[in-house]
């Protein structure tokens, strides 16, 4: 064993049917006897008794019916070298969630984590578990109410106000439905990447192909090579769909942006360095990574530092993209109150 410690996961996964143990890039996958679902079964039964359905679930039937819903994998990654438990934590997130995605295309499903452990190794130490994690990530917040500031009120939403709105707009009930799993992707890089195509193709529903883009005292926006800016690009559709939700709502766009004295017109242009970097990449990383958009790379790399503020380089990306969900979050508000009802 080197001076550097060692760590490895163990997973344990549902939604993906196993045919037979495998080896995926170095981490043993294999199909456990095992079944989950009493424990749902359980608490179903003692809601149904409280609210007086009268009926008893049949524990056999349930945990059949389980065993095809439910099918279970385990994953035990092999030892690797990191300096801390966090990089090892992220570096053996990205491996077991490449496998899963292996997994998926080659067997179908969606694989979901149920639960990790993650081990540690140091030169002249016993191993011992450093992570025990439940069910994948922690649960994700709103982001628009966690970022406005107390001077500024967000106007209320009721959920049977908020059903009966996209009960009248399919189109407005399929992006939300679009929305619901970006909203709870514990990736940064994800949420960018799939926030924008969605925000992308609303714009394209809602706004002219080619509007000229102008401050509301009539000044010009204008593109990085100085020229007039327009929702002709994906920087400019982004723009002009956020600043008009916020008009909408009654949130101001300074809320949505992540780095000290900046403003909406910069802010999405980083939102759009960043998307562009992961889609074309197939991730984002810091210089002196190699990469094919080195501008776009080492524009957003200056923003999430800036919007760190003193802080990591991660936090910089995660306060990004956090904003850029606060931006969703306004948008789909604007949508279920009708103002996008209309083109415009």
């Amino acid at each position: 064993m080197t001076s550097r410690p060692q760590f490895r996961m163990a997973l344990l996964g549902e939604g993906v049917y196993l045919p037979s143990q495998t080896t995926v890039g170095g981490v043993q996958v294999t199909r456990p006897d095992l079944r989950l679902g009493t424990e749902n079964r359980e608490a179903l039964q003692q809601l149904l008794d409280q609210t007086a359905f009268g009926i008893t679930i049949d524990h056999p039937t349930w945990m059949a019916s389980t065993a095809t819903r439910r099918p279970l994998y385990f994953a035990v990654t092999p030892w690797l070298e990191a300096d801390t438990t966090p990089d090892a934590h992220r570096l053996l997130n990205h491996i077991v969630n490449t496998v899963a995605d292996t997994l998926s295309l080659a067997y179908g499903g969606e694989p979901r984590t149920v639960g990790y452990v993650v081990q540690m190794a140091a030169l002249g130490q016993e191993p011992r578990v450093v992570i025990v994690a439940v069910g994948g990530p922690p649960w994700m917040a709103s982001q628009l109410p966690r970022l406005v500031p107390d001077t500024v009120t967000i106007p209320a939403m009721d959920p049977e106000d908020l059903y009966q709105s996209l009960a009248r707009r399919p189109r407005v009930t399929l992006w939300t439905h679009f929305f619901t799993p970006i909203a709870g992707e514990h990736r940064w890089d994800l949420r960018v990447l799939r926030l924008t195509s969605l925000l992308e193709g609303i714009a394209r529903e809602t706004s002219p192909s080619d509007l000229a883009l102008a401050l509301p005292d009539g000044t010009p926006l204008l593109a990085r090579d100085g020229r007039p800016a327009s929702t002709g690009t994906l920087r400019g559709q982004l723009y002009h769909l956020v600043d008009q939700a916020c008009r909408g709502v009654g949130v101001p766009g300074s809320v949505l942006i992540a780095a000290p004295d900046e403003t909406l017109w910069s802010e999405t242009g980083v939102w759009s360095d960043l998307r562009n970097v992961i889609a074309h990449d197939g991730r984002w990383l810091p210089a002196p990574a190699p990469t094919g958009l080195s501008r776009e790379r080492d524009r957003s790399e200056v923003a999430a530092k800036a919007a760190a503020r003193g802080g990591s380089l991660d936090e910089g990306l995660i306060r990004y993209a956090d904003c850029l969900m606060a931006a969703g979050e306004v948008v789909l508000r604007h949508a279920a109150a009708g103002g996008f009802d209309s083109p415009t």
